[in-house]
Formats: C-alpha cells, structure tokens, sequence
C-alpha cells in the first residue's frame, strides 16, 4: 500500500523499513540512525521509540511543502487495550516543523496486537502526500 501510493504520488525516495538494526541484526550505530532520519522525507509508524527518532529530521524546511511528513498509528478510546489513550508526539514535538498525520488503532486491537484499518491508512497517505481532504477513522 505504501509503495503503491508512493508510484501514484510520483514520490521517489527510498522506502527505508528501519528496525534499529542492520541486515545482520545488530544494533544501528546512533549516527546510522540520525543519517536515516535526517535524510526522511515521510515517518509512518506506530507511537513508540522507533517513531521518536522524528527529532533527528532537518528542523529547517524551505517551506511548509518541505516539512517532513509523519504519519503515527495511536490508540482512541475504543483501542485502549493497546496502550493507554494519549496524543501521541504531536504535543510533545509539536514545535518541529513536521506535517504530523495520526492514524487510530482499529477496535479490535489488543495490547499482544494492534490492528489498523487499511482504508484509514490509504486516506492518510493520500492526505499526507495528495493533499485532499480525509477522516482517519472508520465508524
């Protein structure tokens, strides 16, 4: 889904899957990390430390259209069981120059495992990078 709305957006970045480790399971060097986010154009992933690497991004865009765009899975009050309910790293990092997008955990997420619903990510991206309007939620 993600790679096919990159094609459809015309974006030509690399999709990185980051794991905090190398092909051989050990451990990113902290500068490997900061060099892999610095260099992020777009940050999808659930609310975790994995996500908080969003502070290494470039903190001086040219313009509002230059910002790095992030799109974080978080809990609603129907998802609870996953985590308790918060609003995720907008309101921590709310002064970084990113174009922050939320997607909610489906209601049948557990704490073991979260769910998401595939239409609410498919209109985030194309919020994300179509720019057109969308609701992140389904009823």
């Amino acid at each position: 889904m993600i790679r096919e709305s990159m094609a459809k957006y015309g974006r030509k970045e690399e999709l990185i899957i980051f794991t905090g480790q190398d092909n051989d399971g050990n451990l990113l060097p902290l500068i490997d990390q900061y060099n892999i986010f610095r260099r992020a154009s777009t940050i999808i992933g659930p609310h975790g430390s994995g996500i908080a690497n969003n502070i290494w991004t470039y903190p001086f865009p040219d313009s509002c259209e230059d910002r790095v765009h992030m799109l974080e899975f978080i809990p609603a009050s129907d998802s609870s069981d996953v985590q308790i309910i918060y609003t995720g790293y907008y309101w921590v990092m709310r002064g970084m120059p990113i174009d922050w997008h939320q997607v909610f955990y489906a209601s049948n997420s557990t704490k073991s495992t979260p769910y998401l619903y595939l239409p609410d990510i498919q209109n985030a991206l194309d919020d994300m990078w179509g720019q057109s309007p969308a609701i992140y939620f389904s009823s």
